[in-house]
C-alpha cells in the first residue's frame, strides 16, 4: 500500500521546474464551482481560497514548494465571506514578506484595516509591494494603512491604488415593509433585484429610494390591478428609481403593462420579458403594447403565456401580433411561448419577416407549420439560432421528399436554392406525429441540407435517433452509386454529415 501512494509522487517529485510551474500555475488558477454570470466576482472574493489550493500542492517536494512560493506569498489577502473574514497577511508577513507584490481586500475597508492590523501587516516590512486592490466601500480606510509613516514600506510613494466596485449583489424579498427595509438599506450596493407577491404596480414606483447599480430586475406580483391614479408617463420615467435598467421581467402580468415599461424602462433596458396569465390573455388591455416606443433600446423580447389550459388562436394570433407589429427593426431576439391550440396564420411570419429582419434568435414555443419555418429562415438574412419545438405534421411542404431516394435525386441534382447561409443551429420537434416518421425526417433533412452554416441539429430523444439513421442512410446510399457522387453534386451531405444532431438538452 506504501508503495501504491509512493509511487505517484515520487513521479511527481521528478518532473523539470517548468512543468511543475505551470501545474501549479493552473491549481491556482483554477475556478470550481463558479457560474458564468458571477465569474468576475467570484474570481475576487475567491482569492484566500486559490491561495490555499497553491500552499496544498506545494508540500509534494522542494522543486514544488520554489514554484508555489510567488502564489502563496506574491498576493496578501484580506476578503468577507459569509460573514468571516479571511486573510494570509499573518503568513506572508512571518514567512516571505519580500514576496508580496500586490494587496487584495474584498469588503468593507474599515473591517479590513482592522483585521489586517491584528494579523500585523503594519509591522512588517514589504519591500515589493506596488499595488493594492480595494473591491468594495471605505476603500481610504485601507489606502490610509498603506500609506501609514508607521508602516516599513519603501515604495509607498510609487504604490498604484484601484478602487474597484463591490461585488455583485443579488436580493429576492417578499413585498413587505421589513424587506423593503432591507431594500433601500442596500439600493447604493445591490445589482440584480427580485420582488416577490407585489400588490400592484404603483407600489414598485413608490420604493422612495434610488437604485442606480441595479441591471436586472424580476417582478412577480400577485393581485395586480390597473391604477387609475398613477402618475403621466414623463413623470414616471423622471422619477423611476431604477435609471440604469438593463433586464425587466415581469411575471403574473394581468394589466395594461405600458404603465410599467413607461415607468421603468429607459435609454439602457435592452430586454423585456412579459410573461401573463392564460385566463387574461383575452383582455383588451392587456394586449395593448408598443414596445418601440416604449423601449426604444431594446435588442430582445421574450413573451410567454402561461397556464394550464390552451388559449384560442385567435387570442394567441392576437397576441403575437401586438408583439410583432409593435417590435423596432433592429430587435435581435425574440421569444413567443404561448400554449394555443392551433397553428399561427401564415400572414403573421410575413409580417414578422418584413419588420425584423435583423434577428439572430428565434424562438417560437406555439404550433408553426415546417413551411412557414422555411419561409423565415429564407427572409431573415442574419439568422442565426431557430428553435421551434411545436411544429405541426398535418400539413407538410409541397415537395417530393417523402422518401430518402427522392431526396438524393433533389438535392444531387441542384432542384433546391440555398435558403439561408447564416443560420448556425436548428432545433425542431414536433406538436404531433401525424405523419410517418421517416416522411417528417426527409423533410427536415430537405430543410438541414439547404443552409450550408448549419452546425446544430436537434430534436426529440427518438427523432433525432431517426434522423441521424436517414443521414446515414443517405452517405451508404452515394457509396453505393459512386457515378453520383462524380457527376451530381453532394456538397449537402458533407454539410449534414459534419453537423452535430443531438437529442435536446
Amino acid at each position: 500500500m506504501v508503495g501504491f501512494v509512493c509511487a505517484p509522487l515520487s513521479g511527481l517529485a521528478q518532473l523539470p521546474p517548468d512543468v511543475v510551474f505551470m501545474i501549479v500555475r493552473q491549481v491556482y488558477a483554477a475556478q470550481t464551482g463558479l457560474d458564468g454570470a458571477s465569474r468576475t466576482s467570484a474570481v475576487r472574493r475567491n482569492v484566500v481560497r486559490r491561495i490555499a489550493r497553491a500552499l496544498a500542492v506545494a508540500g509534494v517536494s522542494r522543486t514544488w514548494r520554489q514554484a508555489a512560493v510567488p502564489f502563496v506569498y506574491g498576493t496578501v489577502a484580506c476578503e468577507q465571506a459569509d460573514g468571516r473574514w479571511r486573510t494570509n497577511a499573518k503568513l506572508c508577513a512571518r514567512a516571505a514578506p519580500q514576496w508580496a507584490r500586490q494587496l487584495v481586500v474584498v469588503g468593507d475597508g474599515r473591517q479590513a484595516r482592522r483585521v489586517l492590523e491584528l494579523a500585523g501587516f503594519g509591522r512588517a516590512r514589504w519591500p515589493r509591494l506596488q499595488r493594492v486592490q480595494v473591491v468594495g466601500h471605505e476603500a481610504a480606510a485601507v489606502c490610509a494603512l498603506v500609506t501609514c509613516d508607521r508602516l516599513a514600506l519603501p515604495r509607498a510613494g510609487a504604490c498604484s491604488v484601484r478602487v474597484a466596485p463591490a461585488e455583485v449583489c443579488e436580493l429576492t424579498l417578499p413585498w413587505n415593509a421589513h424587506s423593503l427595509a432591507v431594500l433601500r438599506a442596500a439600493a447604493a450596493s445591490v445589482e440584480q433585484v427580485r420582488l416577490l407577491d407585489i400588490p400592484h404596480a404603483r407600489s414598485v414606483l413608490q420604493l422612495q429610494a434610488r437604485f442606480p447599480r441595479v441591471r436586472a430586475l424580476s417582478l412577480l406580483f400577485a393581485d395586480l390591478r390597473a391604477d387609475a391614479n398613477a402618475a403621466s408617463p414623463r413623470d414616471r420615467r423622471a422619477l423611476s428609481p431604477f435609471p440604469r435598467l438593463q433586464r425587466l421581467r415581469a411575471s403574473g402580468v394581468s394589466f395594461d403593462v405600458r404603465e410599467l415599461l413607461q415607468a421603468l424602462c429607459g435609454a439602457h433596458t435592452s430586454r423585456v420579458e412579459l410573461e401573463v396569465g392564460a385566463e387574461q390573455l383575452a383582455s383588451s388591455r392587456l394586449l395593448a403594447l408598443d414596445l418601440a416606443r416604449q423601449v426604444p433600446g431594446i435588442r430582445a423580447i421574450d413573451v410567454a403565456c402561461v397556464g394550464p389550459a390552451h388559449v384560442t388562436a385567435d387570442c394567441a394570433a392576437a397576441l403575437a401580433r401586438q408583439v410583432v407589429r409593435t417590435a423596432p427593426a433592429h430587435l435581435q431576439h425574440l421569444r413567443l411561448s404561448i400554449r394555443a391550440c392551433a397553428a399561427l396564420p401564415r400572414a403573421l411570419f410575413d409580417s414578422l419577416s418584413v419588420r425584423c429582419t435583423q434577428l439572430r434568435t428565434l424562438e417560437l414555443r406555439v404550433p408553426v407549420r415546417l413551411a412557414d419555418c422555411e419561409s423565415l429562415v429564407a427572409r431573415l438574412p442574419r439568422l442565426e439560432r431557430l428553435r421551434v419545438p411545436y411544429v405541426c405534421t398535418d400539413e407538410l411542404p409541397a415537395n417530393e421528399v417523402r422518401t430518402l431516394d427522392k431526396l438524393y435525386v433533389v438535392m444531387s441534382k441542384r432542384q433546391s436554392r440555398v435558403l439561408s447561409a447564416s443560420l448556425q443551429a436548428l432545433h425542431v420537434g414536433f406538436w404531433d406525429y401525424r405523419q410517418p416518421t421517416r416522411a417528417l425526417c426527409c423533410h427536415v433533412i430537405h430543410l438541414a441540407a439547404r443552409l450550408p452554416g448549419l452546425l446544430l441539429v436537434s430534436a426529440d430523444p427518438q427523432f433525432s435517433i431517426a434522423l441521424r439513421s436517414a443521414v446515414d442512410g443517405l452517405h451508404l446510399m452515394r457509396q453505393r452509386h459512386a457515378r453520383w457522387s462524380s457527376a451530381d453534386s453532394t456538397d449537402w451531405l458533407d454539410h449534414l454529415i459534419a453537423a452535430t444532431i443531438r437529442p435536446h438538452a
